[in-house]
């Protein structure tokens, strides 16, 4: 009798969660739901209310925000237009990214670990400062580039040859813009690929294009779809370069519409908002619904085993001169260019391009007007408290959701996969609305912490899709093997699946954190005098039109970042197997 009751505990062990763990699925939905939920609900109750009326507040119930919306003529050129801005984005950017990742992580490339870290600074320069920067490079009056032609070439014209004010434009900062989010994802993916695959494929005669299209790309296709899941439903929220550069362009998109609705010079009107935020919805669960399919049969995927190896660098020979010049010319465009232009504003009591009569107007008068500033201390203090909390609860959060959705499968397992990724189809604006309206009555509101719970939100959906894909490489028999030894299934995570998965969460982290403190709409959106930071008091110098003083604020947040990039590599080439 003992014997059979000790096989069926450890079948328990094996199969599903013993008695002392029955409580984690439990508990990791229910918080996980609630979070996400709230502000989601608050959001589509909104849709039915007219104007400015609160979801909950007694009053009409319409369906007029739907008819405005979808009636108008006006909406089939915005999807036309986000949707083109979006593959033309992503088409440019993802295969710069997946040559970036293999060269950093497979390659014999110089500098690698230096490399990895300045192809990060990019994410801490806000899409609304590096137009800025561009603005001032490439605007077709005063940009310092467009200024050098016309003298070089002689054009006897006031205008161009250039203009950064077009679609070309977009997707040119879009692009510098997306890629190095691209590059953190991807990049464990390739790291921890057994090359025991990719050794057998060049065994039977297989050429290093036939290897990687045939092994190594379908080995990583659950993280790539993830990741081209991800910046196909962002690219529809995203409103920070198409503001700064899609209303003089011409080239309206979903999210600058969403945007300009909820920011009216007369009555915002967030039912109508929380309208078009329905066809982000509809986009991301059917995208949802197609990454579900891929990754039904996640066995194909697991590439990390009981087996040890060690990872085989590529030798590129000369062409690592090559490698290296396209890395430059990136760092180029994406840093060294807009921040140089940044730097030389900001030490200018106004706006002049480069020349040598301008340097008579050079001080530091932006700088100690930063420090002055009453708000900076509340600021960089409010800043750090995102930066770290933020990403520290995200990616926890993440691996426990993955965790549960991928390893146990639950049967409520399904609701909660899909809910942890609702909110990524929901424009942030819009997300802020929702906490802005939930939380409006509670302690949270007022504080930090109400921008800390947007994020939460915001970066929850990432968060998970990048921490599955990295689950489903991991063959279960390493699990097994701690479960049969007697271990539990919390002693198990923490000491066996966490330290495999360090490489995809230490990268998570990253993400979160830069983006985090980058982010523009929930510190606009719940601003209030306590939970002021970085971005609230640049937003405060674009809307003066201080762009010296902005330049000079932008530069001290871009030096803050390079300090941090310096470290996080040690901290995300953690656990190379």
């Amino acid at each position: 009798m003992a014997k059979a009751e000790q096989l069926r505990s450890l079948a328990g062990r094996v199969s599903g969660f013993g008695e002392s763990d029955k409580w984690i699925p439990g508990f990791v939905s229910v918080a996980s739901l609630f979070l996400v939920a709230a502000p989601l609900i608050t959001v589509i109750v909104a849709a039915f209310r007219p104007g400015m009326t609160l979801p909950f507040q007694a009053g009409e119930w319409t369906l007029g925000n739907f008819v405005e919306a979808f009636g108008d003529p006006f909406t089939s050129r915005l999807l036309l237009n986000t949707f083109l801005y979006t593959l033309v984005s992503l088409s440019l950017a993802l295969p710069l990214a997946l040559a970036f990742a293999w060269l950093v992580e497979r390659t014999d490339l110089p500098f690698r670990d230096s490399i990895y870290a300045l192809l990060l600074i990019p994410m801490a320069i806000p899409g609304l400062l590096k137009a800025l920067g561009w603005v001032f490079l490439l605007g077709p009056r005063q940009g310092a580039i467009n200024i050098f032609l016309r003298d070089g070439l002689g054009l006897q014209t006031t205008d161009g040859p250039l203009n950064i004010y077009t679609f070309a434009g977009m997707v040119f900062l879009t692009v510098l813009s997306v890629v190095p989010s691209m590059f953190l994802l991807i990049g464990p993916l390739i790291r921890t690929i057994n090359p025991v695959f990719e050794e057998a494929s060049e065994t039977a005669g297989a050429g290093a294009y036939h290897t990687l299209r045939r092994v190594t790309l379908p080995l990583i296709s659950p993280g790539i779809l993830a990741v081209v899941l991800y910046f196909t439903i962002v690219m529809i929220e995203y409103f920070e370069i198409p503001l700064a550069i899609g209303l003089n362009a011409r080239f309206p998109v979903l999210s600058l519409q969403i945007y300009t609705v909820t920011r009216s010079e007369q009555l915002p009107q967030y039912g109508l908002a929380s309208t078009y935020s329905f066809l982000g919805l509809g986009l991301g669960s059917f995208l949802l619904y197609q990454y579900r399919k891929l990754t039904a049969s996640s066995q194909r995927y697991e590439v990390i085993t009981g087996k040890g190896y060690t990872q085989k660098k590529v030798s590129l020979g000369r062409v690592k001169y090559l490698a290296l010049g396209l890395i430059g010319v990136y760092l180029l465009l994406a840093v060294v260019m807009p921040v140089s232009i940044l730097l030389w504003a900001s030490f200018l009591d106004f706006y002049l391009p480069p020349s040598r009569a301008a340097l008579a107007h050079f001080s530091l008068t932006n700088y100690v007007e930063v420090f002055r500033n009453p708000r900076i201390i509340t600021a960089a203090a409010n800043t750090l408290i995102l930066f770290a909390t933020v990403a520290t609860f995200t990616t926890l959060l993440a691996l426990m959701v993955s965790w549960v959705v991928h390893r146990y499968r639950p049967r409520f397992g399904w609701l909660l996969d899909n809910m942890v990724f609702l909110p990524l189809a929901v424009p942030s604006i819009v997300i802020a609305l929702g906490v802005l309206l939930f939380y409006i009555r509670t302690p949270f509101w007022g504080t930090i912490w109400v921008i800390a719970v947007g994020h939460a939100v915001r970066y929850l959906p990432f968060s998970t899709r990048t921490v599955g894909a990295a689950i489903l490489q991991i063959h279960q028999e390493l699990e097994e093997a701690s479960w049969v030894s007697g271990a539990s299934k919390l002693t198990t995570l923490r000491k066996v699946t966490f330290p495999l998965l360090l490489p995809a969460l230490g990268n998570t982290w990253v993400w979160i954190a830069f983006h985090s403190v980058r982010d523009f709409s929930f510190p606009l959106m719940l601003a209030s005098y306590n939970n002021i930071v970085i971005t609230s008091l640049l937003w405060s110098l674009w809307e003066r039109a201080d762009m010296t003083g902005l330049s000079a604020l932008a530069i001290l947040l871009i030096l803050v970042s390079i300090v941090f990039t310096a470290g996080s590599r040690r901290i995300t080439s953690q656990g190379a197997y």
